[in-house]
């Protein structure tokens, strides 16, 4: 078995890990603050919240959102007597999922953790784009592209930051496909534009966030 926790876990690294090692992945979602909030079982219909010591609230504003529903996780410690941690922002987002799991178990469940606030994308017409859509599009089919870091600088304009294998070789039908990929979820209105780089460097935490909105 691998267990996975900290950055968002998306379908094609799990399906490349368990290929590579020939195991079952099991992701969980975890916090330096509240420890381990919530984890996948055998059934991986969700995530479950671990409820029994943790309150976990999903709001949009100050309003909790409805089941199937994305909102912010709001979370508070119920066995932490060193330091209450109560009602407070993990600046993540997921979706608390209607019913239960066949696993037996009957710890509410998350149905997907979709990222963090900073990485919710805006359309010019007010849509919310989650940054699922880039896990693993738009680049997932093509060899010779290592990296890719999607930055929105404002409402209408998108910067793909790219490391590629060869700097010498034409990418230009290969980048003509992903802005027409991308136009098609954000509006012809959307500017994209491609920035060739040599490294992308992680954040000062250490994290290398594969997408910022700035919108």
């Amino acid at each position: 078995m691998i267990f996975t926790s900290g950055e968002l876990l998306d379908s094609q690294t799990r399906e490349f890990l368990g290929t590579t090692f020939q195991a079952e992945v099991f992701d969980s979602y975890v916090s330096n603050e509240f420890g381990n909030i919530a984890w996948e079982c055998r059934e991986h219909s969700g995530y479950h919240i671990n409820a029994d010591n943790k309150f976990v609230d999903f709001v949009r504003g100050e309003e909790p959102v409805s089941l199937g529903e994305h909102g912010e996780i709001v979370c508070t410690s119920l066995n932490n007597y060193a330091m209450p941690l109560i009602r407070y922002k993990l600046g993540d987002i997921g979706i608390p999922q209607e019913g239960g799991c066949s696993c037996g178990a009957v710890l509410p469940l998350m149905r997907l953790i979709e990222g963090r606030t900073d990485e919710l994308l805006s359309t010019v017409d007010g849509r919310i784009v989650t940054p699922l859509i880039f896990f693993p599009y738009p680049f997932s089919n093509y060899e010779g592209i290592y990296q890719f870091k999607v930055i929105q600088e404002k409402i209408d304009k998108i910067l793909i930051q790219l490391v590629v294998e060869d700097g010498d070789k034409t990418y230009d039908d290969v980048l003509e496909n992903a802005r027409k990929e991308i136009k098609n979820v954000f509006g012809d209105s959307m500017q994209v534009e491609f920035e060739f780089l040599d490294e992308i460097k992680p954040d000062p935490s250490g994290k290398l966030r594969k997408i910022i909105s700035h919108a």
